[in-house]
Order: structure tokens, then C-alpha cells, then sequence
């Protein structure tokens, strides 16, 4: 049960800090960086204005900071998030394993991402009024400025 929390803490992590963004081209790009001893995260965001048009985030953490003694251990605890994210239109991760650990490669675009298929996956079922609203929320949070502020506040440094 540690090791499923563990896990779920990280991909929370990643997820909160990718929901922040949609995909598409043009623009300009930062690069942020962040390290301590359970991981390590480059993040690219492209941004037009205030807007951010795309993100892509790698994230390296090693078997111990994920609970497990090795790769076959970190693909069982993976599975199940992987199969969930990957079911998502809009939504790519990939996760690659290495003899220390694994590094998570993760791109979205909310351009792509249906509302209802994605509460659907969560055991919900949304209203056209939520729907709505959650699009909404998901228009509010791609402020560039507050992104920046916010991933500095958590100890990302700009490259």
C-alpha cells in the first residue's frame, strides 16, 4: 500500500504539474529545471503571450523514491496509471526503465482532450453545465505568468 501511494503521489505530481497546459506550435519556449535526491524534472513550455500553448515534461525517479527494488516491480505499479493516461486523447506518457530507476516522458494538449471520455474514466459522469465549466477551469490555468510563478514557488529553476 506504501509503494501505491508513493507512485500515486509522483504521477499526481507530474499530472499537476502538466494539467497546467495545452499543445500547439509557435511562440516562445522556457525550460525549467528542478533536482533533489528522489527526482529530477526538465519541463519545456511553449507559451504565446500570457498563453501556454504546449508543455512537455520529463521526470526521472529512482526504484527506491517509487518503493520497488527494480524494473519488473516499477512495471507492475506503473501499468495501471500508464493505461489510464494513455486512454486519454491529447494525452501522451511513456515511460522508460533504466537500471536505477524510470523516466517519464509526458506531453498534452488539451485541444484533444474529451471532457466527458476523461471524467468517464474517473467514474463520473459530467453534465453539459460541468462539462463546460471544467473547460473553463482548464482555459483559466494556462496563464503563463502564473504557471512560472507557481513552478518557481516549488523549486523549478529556469535553464
Amino acid at each position: 500500500m506504501k509503494n501505491i501511494k508513493r507512485i500515486i503521489t509522483s504521477f499526481v505530481l507530474l499530472f499537476t504539474i502538466v494539467i497546467l497546459a495545452s499543445c500547439s506550435s509557435g511562440g516562445q519556449t522556457k525550460t525549467y529545471f528542478f533536482e533533489n535526491e528522489e527526482i529530477t524534472s526538465t519541463i519545456k513550455v511553449n507559451y504565446e503571450e500570457d498563453t501556454i500553448k504546449a508543455i512537455d515534461a520529463e521526470v526521472k525517479i529512482s526504484y527506491k523514491n517509487l518503493g520497488v527494488e527494480n524494473e519488473e516491480q516499477a512495471k507492475a505499479m506503473a501499468s495501471m496509471a500508464g493505461n489510464f493516461v494513455n486512454s486519454i486523447d491529447g494525452f501522451k506518457y511513456e515511460l522508460k526503465y533504466t537500471d536505477t530507476g524510470i523516466v517519464a516522458n509526458i506531453s498534452l494538449d488539451f485541444t484533444k482532450i474529451d471532457i466527458n471520455k476523461f471524467s468517464g474514466l474517473l467514474g463520473m459522469k459530467l453534465s453539459e453545465e460541468e462539462v463546460e465549466q471544467a473547460k473553463e477551469k482548464i482555459k483559466e490555468s494556462l496563464s503563463f505568468k502564473e504557471f512560472e510563478k507557481n513552478i518557481l514557488k516549488y523549486g523549478f529553476k529556469e535553464k
